[in-house]
């Protein structure tokens, strides 16, 4: 049985419909039904204070949530000693953590730090596809434009291996740069869309001459 840990974070978005990872945390929660959860008490004292301090509905529903936690048996509650003992024992990278990310969820790591968001919603994809679609055209079909470019959807950038990742919505590459990308596409859990696969631009290309375009800000390239 795969074990997985659940924070602080997880609980207050499963329990809070005003939450913004709601959604998400009530569509993880059905994927776990053949794991085992590990979490720990400073977690629950967590979870415990923070709805606290929010009226008595929630007083009384994360009371509630923990007792049915302390005696649900695919739920373990690692004492404070354990928890603390096992996290000096195996710390993950943040590319590990990336990788172990659950359905649903995008993760980037900028400046040593994990960042993760939802899967995009169906405005932004379509916004995303029909910009894809108009770059595509005359940078990398060179149908009234110049040509030359290779534009990937959500591509998984290694700038740094496993330590400086980005997946932008859309990215180019001149040319010049073609020669040093491994594409060789893959389906990806994180995004659930095709992608290639570990792109490592090398260090002697400049970043600037990989563009890079988000659909909530464009750039296009030129």
């Amino acid at each position: 049985m795969r074990a997985v840990f659940a924070d602080t974070c997880y609980w207050i978005a499963l329990l809070n419909p005003k939450d913004q990872t709601h959604e998400v945390a009530i569509r993880v929660s059905k994927g776990l039904a053949d794991c085992r959860i590990l979490t720990t008490e400073e977690v629950l004292t967590e979870l415990l204070n923070y709805f606290g301090e929010r009226g008595s509905y929630f007083r009384s529903a994360s009371s509630k949530l923990v007792q049915r936690m302390q005696v649900d048996r695919s739920i373990h509650i690692l004492p404070v000693e354990e928890a603390t003992a096992m996290q000096h024992a195996y710390e993950p990278t943040l590319y590990e953590q990336l990788e172990a990310l659950p359905e649903g969820l995008t993760g980037e790591i900028l400046n040593g730090q994990l960042h993760t968001q939802p899967r995009p919603a169906g405005p932004h994809a379509l916004t995303e596809s029909n910009l894809q679609i108009e770059i595509g055209g005359p940078f990398g079909k060179g149908r009234g434009g110049p040509g030359g470019w290779l534009i990937l959807a959500v591509p998984e950038i290694h700038f740094v291996t496993d330590q400086e990742v980005v997946v932008p919505d859309l990215a180019g590459w001149l040319s010049a740069c073609r020669t040093f990308l491994k594409a060789t596409a893959s389906r990806s859990s994180r995004t659930g869309s095709a992608r290639s696969s570990l792109l490592r631009p090398p260090a002697r290309i400049e970043r600037s001459r990989c563009r890079f375009t988000r659909t909530t800000a464009s750039r296009m390239p030129g």
